[in-house]
């Protein structure tokens, strides 16, 4: 048969390589795989990463081969690539927050013995197999993101405290506690796993309420087709008749004109009615780029809350109860490197998680941190990340116009603290640093000096949007 398409072609011999290899290897390793070119000579194979294309080509690169040669009648040179459009694909879409956690689990960041006492049956939905996802290499069978991410298996910590606790009013009074909830923080801080967690409780706890949940791109999807296809009627009945209307990445409405003048109409009727609105989004209401500000205004009215970046000790609890359901075990070192490597995000913390679990499982061997931070250092090119206090200096003197030398000059001048306060905080935050290494950068400060600027700030903060926005800002820029 004459094979027309790369698709069709690596499905040929990816069909050949998952019976001669087995399903497991396969599904986990080369079936996320993409066909780049063939040609005469070359057929080019593109990968997710660095570290997934090394391990292809150490240990399957000869069967991948033999296969393309024998399906098409020639000897072929396979090579592998880093493929743009996968890399960003595996980054972005690792899924898999917390494994389910059973009740009669250790003590949580909190200290709370067990689940988090809610005063509701939150029980995760019973785990089924998950089929395998080019997203999660690695992962163990288990259940998948909408089974697992509950209110009872959310990891609490300082960075997401306030957000947790008014989800659990929310569930106790939807439509009355806080009306709208809007949630806003980072990528892969854990948002729609609280909100998802909201719906799921709210089902539980009550039954006759209706939830409904979708994304931000969805409903302007839907609204687009409603117009098109003159089912606008429709879908104005779907989205006003709900008790609970969740809305994932409301940011993404920004400089949709026709889609937020329809969302006002919906949050208007839903709200005139008694009903709850809970929203998440990538940015503070205000910061969100061409928002109508009745929009805005409506949004703030309720409560605003930020998740931040979940501190090393949530962190690490995250890691541990991801360690409960883990093939292969890992010590008490390795599981403090990762949680003290990976920063950025609970996503990636997971991810880094799944890297070493599948390398240790394949391997048949244990996992010592020196291994660990090699291979985690390949994947995720967590040693090129490293945020220097000289970045945050740059980017908080541009923020707020004021000179480099002065930040960190010794002068205790009035106009200079708040800036240089903030500097020293997300220095904290970013760098790893001890608190001696950054008052030596601002001026020759001592250690309670920059504590001192760590607590206020984090105080300020949480009482003081502009601040909270400023700072966003600037973690964003450092997020690169």
């Amino acid at each position: 048969m004459q094979l027309e398409t790369r698709e069709e072609i690596w499905g040929e011999v990816g069909a050949e390589l998952r019976e001669q290899l087995g399903a497991d290897r396969f599904d986990r390793w080369l079936a996320p795989l993409r066909l780049l070119d063939v040609t005469d000579r070359e057929f080019r194979l593109g990968a997710p990463n660095k570290f997934w294309l090394e391990w292809i080509e150490n240990r399957y690169l000869q069967a991948v081969s033999d296969v393309v040669a024998r399906r098409l009648g020639r000897p072929m040179k396979v090579t592998l690539a880093i493929d743009p459009e996968l890399f960003r694909s595996f980054r972005q879409s690792q899924q898999v927050i917390l494994a389910a956690v059973p009740d009669g689990a250790a003590p949580g960041v909190d200290g709370a013995e067990g689940a988090p006492r809610d005063g509701f049956d939150d029980d995760a939905v019973a785990a089924r197999p998950a089929p395998w996802s080019p997203q999660a290499p690695g992962r163990s069978p288990g259940p998948g993101p909408l089974d697992v991410q509950t209110l009872k298996n959310f990891v609490v910590g300082p960075s997401n405290r306030m957000a947790y606790h008014a989800a659990l009013r929310v569930v106790e009074n939807p439509g009355e506690a806080y009306n709208p909830f809007f949630i806003h923080g980072s990528c892969g801080l854990g948002k729609t796993h609280l909100l998802r967690g909201i719906s799921h409780a709210l089902r539980n706890r009550h039954p006759e309420v209706q939830v409904r949940f979708l994304g931000g791109e969805e409903f302007l999807n839907q609204f687009v087709a409603s117009l098109k296809g003159g089912t606008i009627g429709r879908f104005r009945d779907r989205f006003r008749s709900p008790q609970v209307l969740v809305l994932d990445d409301i940011h993404l409405l920004g400089n949709k004109t026709r889609t937020q003048e329809e969302f006002l109409h919906t949050f208007n009727a839903l709200v005139d009615a008694g009903h709850q609105i809970i929203m998440s989004s990538d940015r503070h209401p205000r910061g969100i780029g061409n928002m109508q500000e009745a929009l805005v205004g409506r949004f703030v009215q309720g409560l605003v809350v930020v998740v931040n970046r979940p501190e090393q000790p949530t962190r690490l609890e995250i890691l541990r109860r991801r360690a409960e359901t883990a093939r292969v075990p890992f010590s008490k070192e390795v599981l403090e490197l990762i949680a003290e490597s990976v920063r950025t995000s609970i996503r990636e913390l997971i991810g880094a998680y799944n890297i070493l679990e599948e390398y240790s499982f394949q391997e048949e061997a244990s996992l010592d941190a020196a291994k660990a931070r090699f291979l985690l250092t390949q994947s995720l090119c967590i040693g090129e990340r490293r945020t220097s206090l000289q970045q945050i200096v740059e980017l908080v003197s541009r923020h707020y116009s004021i000179p480099v030398p002065a930040l960190v000059s010794p002068s205790r001048q009035r106009s200079l603290t708040l800036a240089r306060q903030v500097a020293m905080f997300l220095g904290r935050k970013y760098t790893g640093r001890s608190l001696a290494e950054i008052g030596k950068h601002f001026g020759g400060r001592n250690h309670t000096s920059v504590k001192t600027a760590e607590v206020r700030i984090d105080r300020l903060r949480q009482a003081n949007p502009g601040l909270a926005k400023d700072i966003e800002t600037i973690s964003n820029s450092l997020d690169g």
